[in-house]
């Protein structure tokens, strides 16, 4: 009985397989195409740098991204400039693209209000851009950045937390150097 059912087995392999040929010709063939070209594909995906400075990198995607979107990217075209409100110890350029920048600590936020209110209504919300020290997200670095409406009024500071960009890089080990690998954009 076993030997019937070994012929009978392997006498059914072999029946399929001529019967599939074609088949698993083409199957394979796709298959390889698939090895081959995704891996390339998802490499197409990242971006390459040449500047050494994740930070300036990270704020030209968000600057970027925020271009796209509908209220604030209007302003950034028409008005080309933004308030950025340091949470690091780094240096970033005065400008990004043809996007000023307006770099200010904690102590100079109030008087960069005071100079965004020129000509605007008691109360008005000031857009501001806060970068967060880089870190560590997997195997990746990140590099954060929150986007809020600024006032000070009465002595109080106010900020209503809108939006937000991660940047993640990813470290290319063959070429020593690191990949925008993906903006991720967010809302509260």
């Amino acid at each position: 009985m076993a030997l019937w059912l070994s012929d009978h087995w392997n006498g059914g392999i072999v029946a399929f397989l001529q019967q599939m040929n074609g088949v698993i010709a083409r199957f394979a063939f796709l298959s390889v195409c698939v090895l081959f070209l995704v891996p390339f594909a998802a490499a197409q995906k990242q971006v390459e740098f040449d500047s050494g400075d994740l930070y300036h990198v990270a704020l030209d995607a968000a600057l970027t991204d925020m271009i796209k979107w509908p209220t604030e990217g209007k302003r950034l075209k028409t008005e080309k400039s933004m308030t950025i409100l340091h949470r690091t110890g780094i240096d970033l350029p005065d400008k990004v693209g043809d996007i000023r920048i307006n770099h200010v600590n904690g102590s100079g936020l109030v008087k960069a209000y005071k100079g965004f209110g020129n000509g605007k209504k008691e109360g008005a919300e000031m857009p501001i851009l806060e970068i967060w020290p880089m870190r560590t997200k997997g195997i990746k670095l990140e590099i954060r950045f929150t986007f809020s409406k600024y006032r000070f009024e009465s002595g109080t500071h106010h900020f209503s937390l809108s939006d937000g960009i991660n940047a993640l890089f990813s470290i290319d080990c063959d070429k020593n150097r690191f990949l925008v690998d993906k903006i991720e954009h967010w809302g509260v």
